[in-house]
């Protein structure tokens, strides 16, 4: 999301990109920044630029963001290389990567969804 909104130079544009509400990305922005400890971004007429905290955080990311692409792929190959009765048990933290990680297994296999 970090990345994402550092690409598009805008926070509603990359909200747009992601295909998300713009209210919804800036609320999830304003967790990670109280997370963090600061403001990411300083929102001006042309954009947003990085602050030095999300210079920081955008560095931090290279590596760890791949990964976690990498993991979600996986977790969709596994998913669906899975029998159709067989069950799909995911064990994780809360964090800003497990939205978007269930969303991307409930879309794969959309009988999933719901199931606790």
């Amino acid at each position: 999301m970090i990345r994402a909104i550092d690409d598009a130079g805008s926070v509603t544009r990359a909200a747009d990109r992601l295909g998300l509400a713009q209210s919804a990305f800036s609320s999830r922005l304003k967790r990670i920044e109280a997370a963090v400890g600061g403001k990411l971004f300083e929102r001006g007429r042309e954009g947003v630029q990085p602050t030095p905290l999300g210079v920081l955080v955008l560095e931090r990311s290279r590596v760890p963001l791949p990964a976690m692409r990498q993991l979600q792929e996986d977790a969709l190959r596994f998913a669906t290389a899975a029998r159709e009765d067989s069950e799909l048990h995911l064990g994780a933290t809360h964090g800003p990567f497990l939205g978007a990680l269930v969303d991307r297994l409930a879309t794969a296999r959309p009988e999933l969804a719901g199931v606790s």
